[in-house]
């Protein structure tokens, strides 16, 4: 037990200091590249394997629940029926149920179950409730309709190496009757709190 709490340790502790590097904050050294090779080509890296036990088991064949492969792996988007988090009475039994998104430049309209225009003087609505699951990435594809940003309404972020806002966390495909133009040209997005 005391082996696999020292490799827990390691591995906590390299991937913090991999996201750090990523953004910026540290010099990624070549232990750090290593690692992030090993995770990115789905190997044990040789700083987690020299704590780990000896296995054949590639790391992707390790953390894939449904047998997806690393590089295909993607998000899979489902809006759910329900309006309120205590409409569910059953959770998911994969993925997760995601609450508490608003829409701004838009509402979510549960008549035709897509986004539609805002109404006068609203700034934001309240949006669906979203069942986000793995998938494999051609399969990811929704029901149509636009991307919707999701992240915060703060204006402090900065672009970062990906060209991203820091403000942006996802892209959410909404179901829409209009193309992605349309909620792309009224600025649709969805942030996950708001300033008030």
């Amino acid at each position: 037990m005391i082996r696999f709490n020292r490799l827990i340790q390691v591995i906590l502790a390299s991937l913090v200091k991999v996201q750090k590097s990523i953004r910026g904050l540290v010099v990624m050294n070549a232990e750090l590249e290593e690692v992030a090779r090993g995770i990115l080509s789905s190997r044990v890296p040789a700083m987690w394997a020299g704590r780990s036990y000896p296995s054949l088991k590639s790391l992707g064949a390790r953390s894939s629940q449904n047998s997806i492969p690393i590089d295909e792996l993607g998000l899979k988007y489902e809006v759910t029926p329900h309006r309120s988090a205590s409409d569910v009475v059953v959770p998911p039994g994969d993925g997760v149920l995601i609450t508490g998104l608003f829409l701004e430049g838009a509402r979510w309209s549960q008549d035709s179950h897509s986004i539609a225009e805002s109404a006068s003087k609203v700034l934001y609505d309240l949006g669906p409730i979203i069942w986000l699951r793995s998938a494999r990435q051609h399969q990811q594809a929704g029901h149509g309709g636009g991307g919707t940003p999701g992240g915060t309404t703060a204006r402090r972020g900065v672009l970062s190496i990906t060209g991203h806002s820091t403000n942006y966390v996802i892209c959410v495909r909404l179901p829409s009757d209009r193309p992605e133009k349309h909620w792309i040209l009224r600025g649709v997005a969805a942030p996950l709190q708001l300033d008030d």
